[in-house]
């Protein structure tokens, strides 16, 4: 996800914009960017569930959540975590 994007949606999130996704060129692109096309007429509050999700999924896959991950593995498998 480019900066651009994370901004567009950020702005999204946060209330910043309003009206239909018509009015928000750079909000569109950015969702086409990601594979998501919606229609001209989609309103704000669904731009920022779509926008959230988007972010979230972003967190998810970021390097740094990766290698937490790695790290509670690594940590499971040394035992130090109880199973029960």
């Amino acid at each position: 996800m480019t900066d651009q994007d994370r901004l567009q949606f950020e702005m999204a999130c946060s209330g910043c914009i309003s009206g239909t996704l018509a009015e928000w060129p750079a909000l569109n692109a950015a969702f086409r960017t990601h594979g998501i096309e919606l229609h001209h007429s989609t309103f704000a509050t669904t731009l920022s569930q779509i926008s959230r999700l988007l972010l979230e999924v972003d967190a998810i896959a970021s390097p740094r959540f990766k290698a937490i991950g790695q790290e509670f593995l690594r940590r499971m498998e040394l035992g130090e975590f109880d199973a029960n």
